[in-house]
Protein backbone atom coordinates (compact mmCIF):
# COMPACT_ATOMS: atom_id res chain seq x y z
CA UNK A 1 0.00 0.00 0.00
CA UNK A 2 2.78 2.17 0.49
CA UNK A 3 4.27 1.36 -2.51
CA UNK A 4 1.61 2.68 -4.13
CA UNK A 5 1.18 5.76 -2.78
CA UNK A 6 4.70 6.56 -3.00
CA UNK A 7 4.78 6.25 -7.08
CA UNK A 8 1.42 8.47 -6.41
CA UNK A 9 3.33 11.21 -4.89
CA UNK A 10 6.64 10.54 -7.04
CA UNK A 11 4.05 11.25 -10.17
CA UNK A 12 3.01 14.31 -8.56
CA UNK A 13 5.99 15.84 -8.41
CA UNK A 14 7.49 15.00 -11.10
CA UNK A 15 4.39 16.83 -12.32
CA UNK A 16 5.02 19.98 -10.78
CA UNK A 17 8.58 20.11 -11.75
CA UNK A 18 7.98 19.81 -15.54
CA UNK A 19 5.00 22.49 -15.05
CA UNK A 20 7.58 24.72 -13.22
CA UNK A 21 10.99 24.21 -14.73
CA UNK A 22 10.03 23.30 -18.74
CA UNK A 23 13.00 21.35 -20.39
CA UNK A 24 15.30 22.87 -22.70
CA UNK A 25 15.29 22.24 -26.38
CA UNK A 26 18.61 20.68 -26.46
CA UNK A 27 17.52 18.51 -23.53
CA UNK A 28 17.31 14.76 -22.62
CA UNK A 29 13.70 12.99 -22.08
CA UNK A 30 10.38 13.15 -23.58
CA UNK A 31 10.60 16.74 -24.46
CA UNK A 32 13.64 17.01 -25.83
CA UNK A 33 12.87 13.52 -28.46
CA UNK A 34 9.47 15.30 -29.48
CA UNK A 35 8.77 15.59 -32.69
CA UNK A 36 5.61 17.46 -32.86
CA UNK A 37 6.03 21.01 -34.77
CA UNK A 38 6.16 24.03 -32.70
CA UNK A 39 3.97 27.10 -33.66
CA UNK A 40 5.81 30.17 -34.30
CA UNK A 41 4.10 33.10 -33.72
CA UNK A 42 4.75 36.21 -36.91
CA UNK A 43 6.63 39.23 -35.55
CA UNK A 44 3.59 42.13 -35.45
CA UNK A 45 5.36 44.58 -38.37
CA UNK A 46 4.15 48.49 -38.12
CA UNK A 47 1.24 49.00 -40.25
CA UNK A 48 2.38 51.12 -43.33
CA UNK A 49 2.55 54.67 -43.47
CA UNK A 50 -0.35 56.68 -45.39
CA UNK A 51 0.77 59.82 -47.42
CA UNK A 52 -1.23 63.12 -45.85
CA UNK A 53 -4.30 64.46 -47.55
CA UNK A 54 -3.47 67.12 -49.62
CA UNK A 55 -4.58 70.17 -48.18
CA UNK A 56 -7.21 71.91 -50.22
CA UNK A 57 -6.83 75.58 -51.27
CA UNK A 58 -8.36 78.16 -50.53
CA UNK A 59 -10.69 80.05 -53.14
CA UNK A 60 -12.02 82.86 -52.49
CA UNK A 61 -15.18 82.31 -54.60
CA UNK A 62 -15.59 79.29 -51.99
CA UNK A 63 -15.25 81.72 -49.03
CA UNK A 64 -17.67 83.76 -47.40
CA UNK A 65 -18.53 86.57 -49.27
CA UNK A 66 -17.70 89.94 -46.83
CA UNK A 67 -20.82 91.62 -45.64
CA UNK A 68 -23.32 93.69 -48.30
CA UNK A 69 -20.34 91.83 -51.43
CA UNK A 70 -21.26 89.19 -52.85
CA UNK A 71 -18.79 85.53 -53.76
CA UNK A 72 -17.12 86.91 -57.22
CA UNK A 73 -15.98 90.36 -55.22
CA UNK A 74 -13.95 88.51 -52.76
CA UNK A 75 -9.76 88.34 -54.24
CA UNK A 76 -8.26 84.71 -54.59
CA UNK A 77 -5.77 83.73 -51.89
CA UNK A 78 -3.48 81.15 -51.73
CA UNK A 79 -1.79 80.00 -48.79
CA UNK A 80 1.20 81.28 -48.20
CA UNK A 81 0.31 84.41 -50.49
CA UNK A 82 -0.98 87.73 -50.63
CA UNK A 83 -4.47 88.47 -51.52
CA UNK A 84 -4.62 89.47 -55.20
CA UNK A 85 -7.56 91.62 -56.95
CA UNK A 86 -9.49 89.58 -59.46
CA UNK A 87 -10.19 93.05 -60.70
CA UNK A 88 -6.69 94.83 -62.04
CA UNK A 89 -8.49 98.29 -62.77
CA UNK A 90 -9.06 97.95 -58.42
CA UNK A 91 -4.49 97.71 -58.71
CA UNK A 92 -3.79 100.04 -60.81
CA UNK A 93 -4.60 104.06 -60.98
CA UNK A 94 -5.65 104.64 -64.57
CA UNK A 95 -4.47 107.43 -66.27
CA UNK A 96 -8.15 108.74 -66.77
CA UNK A 97 -8.16 108.73 -63.05
CA UNK A 98 -4.55 110.99 -62.61
CA UNK A 99 -6.11 113.35 -65.10
CA UNK A 100 -9.54 113.64 -63.10
CA UNK A 101 -7.39 113.97 -59.81
CA UNK A 102 -5.40 117.25 -61.34
CA UNK A 103 -8.42 118.78 -62.75
CA UNK A 104 -10.13 121.68 -60.43
CA UNK A 105 -13.06 121.28 -59.02
CA UNK A 106 -14.81 123.36 -62.11
CA UNK A 107 -13.11 120.80 -64.21
CA UNK A 108 -10.49 123.05 -65.66
CA UNK A 109 -7.25 121.03 -66.08
CA UNK A 110 -6.04 121.28 -62.61
CA UNK A 111 -1.88 121.96 -61.82
CA UNK A 112 0.16 118.99 -61.28
CA UNK A 113 2.65 119.08 -57.70
CA UNK A 114 5.66 120.65 -58.53
CA UNK A 115 4.51 122.36 -61.74
CA UNK A 116 3.87 125.88 -61.92
CA UNK A 117 0.68 127.18 -63.84
CA UNK A 118 0.37 128.67 -67.18
CA UNK A 119 -1.95 131.05 -68.79
CA UNK A 120 -3.27 129.88 -72.30
CA UNK A 121 -4.99 132.06 -74.57
CA UNK A 122 -7.04 131.28 -77.80
CA UNK A 123 -3.91 131.66 -80.33
CA UNK A 124 -0.73 130.37 -78.10
CA UNK A 125 -0.61 127.52 -76.04
CA UNK A 126 1.54 126.16 -73.20
CA UNK A 127 3.82 124.54 -75.28
CA UNK A 128 5.15 127.40 -77.14
CA UNK A 129 3.07 128.18 -79.97
CA UNK A 130 1.92 130.60 -82.54
CA UNK A 131 -1.47 128.78 -83.42
CA UNK A 132 -0.39 125.57 -85.25
CA UNK A 133 3.33 126.67 -85.43
CA UNK A 134 5.91 126.42 -82.89
CA UNK A 135 8.15 129.43 -81.92
CA UNK A 136 12.03 129.56 -82.45
CA UNK A 137 13.43 131.02 -79.40
CA UNK A 138 15.33 134.57 -79.84
CA UNK A 139 17.17 137.03 -77.53
CA UNK A 140 15.06 139.66 -75.67
CA UNK A 141 16.78 142.28 -73.95
CA UNK A 142 15.92 145.15 -71.62
CA UNK A 143 18.33 148.34 -72.00
CA UNK A 144 18.89 150.79 -68.97
CA UNK A 145 16.92 153.15 -70.51
CA UNK A 146 13.32 151.44 -70.86
CA UNK A 147 13.96 150.08 -74.44
CA UNK A 148 14.27 146.87 -75.55
CA UNK A 149 17.15 145.27 -78.15
CA UNK A 150 15.28 141.92 -79.69
CA UNK A 151 17.71 139.63 -81.46
CA UNK A 152 20.45 142.35 -81.26
CA UNK A 153 18.76 143.99 -84.11
CA UNK A 154 15.93 145.93 -83.29
CA UNK A 155 14.96 148.25 -81.03
CA UNK A 156 11.70 149.16 -79.51
CA UNK A 157 9.96 150.62 -77.00
CA UNK A 158 7.02 150.24 -74.46
CA UNK A 159 5.54 147.82 -72.37
CA UNK A 160 2.83 146.38 -74.86
CA UNK A 161 -0.51 148.04 -72.64
CA UNK A 162 -2.86 150.32 -74.12
CA UNK A 163 -1.64 153.00 -72.08
CA UNK A 164 2.38 152.52 -73.10
CA UNK A 165 2.03 150.59 -76.58
CA UNK A 166 5.07 149.04 -77.97
CA UNK A 167 6.79 151.49 -80.67
CA UNK A 168 7.56 149.34 -83.47
CA UNK A 169 9.13 149.14 -86.90
CA UNK A 170 8.69 147.85 -90.25
CA UNK A 171 11.57 146.28 -90.23
CA UNK A 172 10.83 144.49 -87.44
CA UNK A 173 8.07 143.33 -89.26
CA UNK A 174 9.34 142.12 -92.12
CA UNK A 175 12.18 140.35 -90.90
CA UNK A 176 9.90 137.79 -90.09
CA UNK A 177 10.31 136.52 -93.86
CA UNK A 178 13.72 135.31 -93.08
CA UNK A 179 12.44 132.50 -90.47
CA UNK A 180 9.12 132.30 -91.16
CA UNK A 181 7.60 130.82 -95.02
CA UNK A 182 5.60 127.84 -94.89
CA UNK A 183 5.48 127.44 -98.94
CA UNK A 184 9.58 126.69 -98.24
CA UNK A 185 9.43 124.84 -95.20
CA UNK A 186 10.11 127.04 -92.49
CA UNK A 187 7.48 126.97 -89.72
CA UNK A 188 8.61 128.49 -87.19
CA UNK A 189 7.67 131.86 -86.00
CA UNK A 190 10.60 133.97 -84.44
CA UNK A 191 10.08 135.28 -80.49
CA UNK A 192 10.96 138.41 -81.71
CA UNK A 193 7.69 138.44 -83.50
CA UNK A 194 5.82 135.92 -81.35
CA UNK A 195 6.19 138.12 -78.01
CA UNK A 196 4.34 141.02 -79.76
CA UNK A 197 0.77 139.00 -79.71
CA UNK A 198 -1.52 140.17 -77.60
CA UNK A 199 0.20 143.53 -76.62
CA UNK A 200 -0.97 146.77 -78.10
CA UNK A 201 1.59 148.49 -80.46
CA UNK A 202 1.76 151.78 -82.57
CA UNK A 203 2.76 152.09 -86.35
CA UNK A 204 2.77 154.25 -89.00
CA UNK A 205 2.74 153.96 -93.00
CA UNK A 206 0.49 153.84 -96.06
CA UNK A 207 -3.80 153.52 -95.47
CA UNK A 208 -6.15 151.69 -97.79
CA UNK A 209 -9.85 151.97 -96.72
CA UNK A 210 -12.19 149.66 -98.70
CA UNK A 211 -13.51 150.53 -101.86
CA UNK A 212 -16.54 151.82 -101.92
CA UNK A 213 -17.43 151.81 -98.32
CA UNK A 214 -18.87 155.19 -96.98
CA UNK A 215 -18.39 154.70 -93.30
CA UNK A 216 -15.39 152.55 -92.81
CA UNK A 217 -14.28 150.53 -89.86
CA UNK A 218 -11.16 148.70 -91.57
CA UNK A 219 -8.10 149.49 -93.29
CA UNK A 220 -5.14 148.28 -94.45
CA UNK A 221 -2.00 149.36 -92.95
CA UNK A 222 0.91 149.27 -95.39
CA UNK A 223 4.62 150.10 -95.87
CA UNK A 224 4.62 150.39 -98.87
CA UNK A 225 1.84 152.92 -100.73
CA UNK A 226 -1.31 151.22 -102.36
CA UNK A 227 -4.13 152.46 -103.77
CA UNK A 228 -5.88 149.09 -103.87
CA UNK A 229 -6.30 149.16 -107.90
CA UNK A 230 -3.62 150.73 -109.98
CA UNK A 231 -1.28 153.09 -108.01
CA UNK A 232 1.28 151.71 -106.03
CA UNK A 233 2.98 148.17 -104.93
CA UNK A 234 0.47 145.77 -104.03
CA UNK A 235 1.10 144.63 -99.92
CA UNK A 236 2.61 140.95 -99.10
CA UNK A 237 1.41 139.46 -95.35
CA UNK A 238 4.71 140.47 -94.12
CA UNK A 239 4.28 144.08 -95.06
CA UNK A 240 0.78 144.74 -94.54
CA UNK A 241 -2.03 145.16 -91.05
CA UNK A 242 -5.03 144.34 -91.27
CA UNK A 243 -6.58 146.51 -88.91
CA UNK A 244 -10.16 147.34 -87.20
CA UNK A 245 -11.00 150.60 -85.47
CA UNK A 246 -12.90 150.69 -82.38
CA UNK A 247 -14.66 154.41 -84.36
CA UNK A 248 -16.10 154.82 -87.97
CA UNK A 249 -13.30 156.89 -89.72
CA UNK A 250 -15.32 160.31 -90.89
CA UNK A 251 -14.15 163.39 -92.39
CA UNK A 252 -10.56 164.09 -93.64
CA UNK A 253 -9.58 160.57 -91.91
CA UNK A 254 -11.91 158.99 -94.51
CA UNK A 255 -9.57 160.46 -97.36
CA UNK A 256 -6.14 160.26 -95.74
CA UNK A 257 -3.73 158.12 -97.50
CA UNK A 258 -0.71 158.06 -94.63
CA UNK A 259 -1.65 158.00 -90.67
CA UNK A 260 -0.55 155.77 -87.50
CA UNK A 261 -2.81 152.92 -85.81
CA UNK A 262 -2.39 151.93 -82.66
CA UNK A 263 -3.87 149.07 -81.34
CA UNK A 264 -4.28 144.98 -79.69
CA UNK A 265 -1.66 143.37 -82.41
CA UNK A 266 -1.90 139.69 -83.79
CA UNK A 267 0.48 137.08 -85.51
CA UNK A 268 -2.37 135.22 -86.82
CA UNK A 269 -0.78 133.21 -89.77
CA UNK A 270 -3.52 132.43 -92.60
CA UNK A 271 -2.17 129.54 -94.87
CA UNK A 272 -4.13 128.25 -98.14
CA UNK A 273 -2.04 124.81 -98.89
CA UNK A 274 1.25 125.71 -97.98
CA UNK A 275 1.11 129.31 -99.03
CA UNK A 276 0.79 132.65 -96.55
CA UNK A 277 -2.12 134.73 -97.34
CA UNK A 278 -2.08 136.77 -94.45
CA UNK A 279 -0.07 137.21 -90.92
CA UNK A 280 -0.42 140.55 -88.71
CA UNK A 281 -4.17 141.63 -87.54
CA UNK A 282 -4.69 144.99 -85.46
CA UNK A 283 -8.21 145.34 -83.10
CA UNK A 284 -9.59 147.78 -81.30
CA UNK A 285 -7.73 150.29 -83.12
CA UNK A 286 -7.61 154.24 -83.28
CA UNK A 287 -6.66 156.15 -86.09
CA UNK A 288 -4.40 158.93 -86.69
CA UNK A 289 -4.31 160.75 -90.17
CA UNK A 290 -2.19 163.28 -89.00
CA UNK A 291 1.05 160.84 -87.85
CA UNK A 292 3.01 159.44 -90.52
CA UNK A 293 7.01 159.24 -90.62
CA UNK A 294 7.60 157.41 -94.54
CA UNK A 295 6.45 153.62 -93.20
CA UNK A 296 8.10 154.07 -90.12
CA UNK A 297 7.26 154.13 -86.84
Amino acid sequence: MRIFWSIILLGALAGAIYVVVPPSEGGGGEAATSTAPRRIEPTPQPPPSQPDPPTPEVSAERSLPAAGGSETDAPTTRPGSEATPRNPQVQDVTSEEKVSAAKSPDGSPGVTPGSEAASVDPESDAAGKIGAFSIAPGKVERKSDGSILLDDRFTISGDGTAEKPYEITWELLVSVEQDFDPQAGKKRVPERIAMLHDKYVRLSGWIAFPLNVQSPRELLLMLNQWDGCCIGVPPTPYDAIEATLDKVAVGDARFAVTGAVTGKFGVKPYIVGDWLVGLYTMENGTFNPKTFSGGGS
